[in-house]
């Protein structure tokens, strides 16, 4: 089970031939009549409850790369010249976020962007010290456990983040907000798939 920008295609586009068999026949197709409300909202449930076991640090670690990505479509645009608005605001207008929310989210995610700069770089160059020493020593080390420490202490930034969303939004609005984070995951039984972030790795 996996919640994808393909699935959600496919969603439309059978809403827009069961639309077409309406306007034509005056009736619902008599297939769909049968059992189909009980197996959509069969999906439905089967993928919220995915999404709600997913770990806080991956659900948020892909709203970082999700954020990321809108910001690097938008740079594209701005360089060209062109208007980049529709892009730096996207995520604001699909979370139903008001002009004060957003900016509160805007400046908890910069804050915590900084904090895991700051691991990636450590990482990084523990990393390229591990690697001259095999490439010297021509063998291969087993596995750091101060990576293992980093990687430990990105995931728990990631997993502050909600925290942090929480305090400046209230429990209402922060609990409508994590729903839709989290049902823009792509998911299957053994977590996310594909969340974006780095792992660091020898």
């Amino acid at each position: 089970m996996k919640i994808t920008f393909e699935y959600k295609k496919l969603l439309l586009l059978c809403f827009l031939v069961l639309g077409t068999v309406y306007v034509l026949t005056g009736s619902p197709s008599p297939v769909v009549a049968r059992g189909q409300g009980n197996a959509a909202q069969s999906t439905q449930e089967n993928a919220e409850a995915l999404a709600q076991r997913v770990p806080r640090y991956q659900v948020y670690e892909h709203l970082f790369s999700v954020l990321a990505a809108l910001d690097r479509k938008a740079d594209e645009l701005k360089a060209k010249g062109e208007d980049d608005k529709r892009y730096r605001e996207f995520y604001k207008r699909a979370a139903g976020l008001n002009e004060h929310q957003w900016k509160e989210l805007q400046e908890i995610v910069a804050d915590a962007r900084k904090d895991i700069e700051d691991v990636d770089q450590e990482a990084q160059a523990l990393i390229e010290k591990i690697r001259e020493r095999n490439r010297q020593t021509n063998t291969f080390a087993p596995p750091s456990p101060k990576l293992e420490e980093l990687q430990h202490k990105k995931n728990h930034i990631f997993a502050s983040v909600p925290d942090k969303i929480k305090e400046k939004f209230g429990d209402d609005e922060f609990n409508r907000f994590d729903k839709f984070v989290r049902s823009g995951l792509s998911i299957d039984q053994n977590g996310v798939r594909n969340p974006g972030g780095r792992r660091f790795n020898r």
